[in-house]
């Protein structure tokens, strides 16, 4: 999943048409048009350390910018808006990162309950990857993971 913001500019495009389109369609157009995006030390920065990989090949002609931290207000406000840089990561984490600043936002000016967020996030995937667990017959939760 990826994380971009857009900027003012494009409020025009707001106001005359009722969807948003992204300037990026697949994971190709990142690299062929040269777009530089961030992540964290996680599996997407393991995976694209790969040059075997789709992902690492499909980014051939982006710049990558690994960066390690735990504080999202400020990595979004620096990376992400300040830097116009995409944001790649699991979407998990990218959920959360979006909640996060929202809280943050709300706490900090609770009229901004309404406003619009600024960030758009693809309906798309980059990757997807099955992921097993493993566990002793002896396991105490094995009925929680047996369910799924």
């Amino acid at each position: 999943m990826i994380l971009t913001a857009f900027y003012t500019a494009n409020l025009t495009a707001f106001l005359t048409l009722n969807t948003f389109t992204l300037p990026i369609n697949n994971i190709r157009d990142i690299g062929r048009k040269g777009y530089t995006w961030c992540t964290q030390v996680n599996a997407v920065d393991n995976i694209t350390n790969d040059p075997t990989e789709e992902l690492s090949k499909a980014l051939v002609g982006s710049t990558k910018k690994v960066v390690n931290t735990s504080d999202t207000i400020n990595f979004m406000n620096n990376y992400v808006i300040g830097k116009n840089y995409l944001f790649i990561a699991e979407k998990p984490l990218i959920d959360i990162w979006l909640y996060k600043a929202y809280v943050k936002k709300v706490a900090f000016n609770p009229n901004d309950v309404l406003s619009d967020c600024p960030f758009a996030v693809t309906d798309w995937s980059l990757l997807t990857t099955s992921i097993a667990f493993a566990y002793s017959k002896k396991f105490t939760y094995t009925f929680l993971f047996d369910k799924a």
